[in-house]
């Protein structure tokens, strides 16, 4: 247990983190990998002063890419055997993917998708006539994330807000039994 008392600083660092994890899934937004076995590469402190953790505990990392509703889901792990989704993940996901379509947008764009490691699952996607970019995450740094250049706030704008808004509840009980379930397995 963590009894440190979190600064300023703390917190600004996590919030850059947050930020640079939401950065880097726009950024692979382009990429298509089918299978891949990920090579691990030594960690280094994000910042000056930061512990690198020691060799031990870092554990080499698998992925493997599924389509599920046409939608690519990207899962992450330590073990080989949760880079599968089994039957009632693959049921859920696409459940949650039509609730999706039907409640905010129809014409929306799920790209990259869905993400699920040992701490989160997350959905990124976009609303292409709006030029709204979402991520909804379940776990670690649980919430809605919006990023936008120069969006104008219109109604149109204003109503999609609340129907992500709305949606994020849905989207995190959905998701939390599976991050639950795959962090016992």
């Amino acid at each position: 247990m963590n009894t440190k008392k979190q600064t300023a600083y703390d917190e600004i660092k996590g919030m850059l983190s947050t930020m640079r994890n939401l950065n880097e899934s726009k950024l692979s937004k382009n990429t298509s990998i089918l299978t891949e076995d990920v090579q691990p590469s030594e960690p280094q402190p994000s910042e000056p002063g930061d512990d690198v953790p020691s060799p031990e505990s870092y554990q080499e990392k698998f992925d493997n890419v599924e389509v599920v509703n046409e939608v690519e889901v990207k899962l992450i792990s330590t073990d080989q055997e949760d880079t599968k989704l089994k039957d009632d993940e693959k049921n859920s996901i696409s459940q949650l993917i039509d609730s999706f379509r039907q409640q905010v947008a129809q014409l929306s764009d799920l790209n990259p998708g869905f993400t699920i490691d040992e701490q989160q699952i997350r959905l990124d996607g976009s609303i292409t006539d709006l030029d709204i970019n979402f991520v909804m995450i379940a776990g670690n740094e649980s919430g809605l994330y919006i990023n936008s250049d120069m969006l104008p706030i219109e109604n149109e704008t204003l109503e999609m807000f609340d129907k992500l808004v709305k949606f994020k509840p849905t989207f995190i009980s959905a998701m939390e039994p599976m991050l639950r379930d795959r962090r016992t397995t």
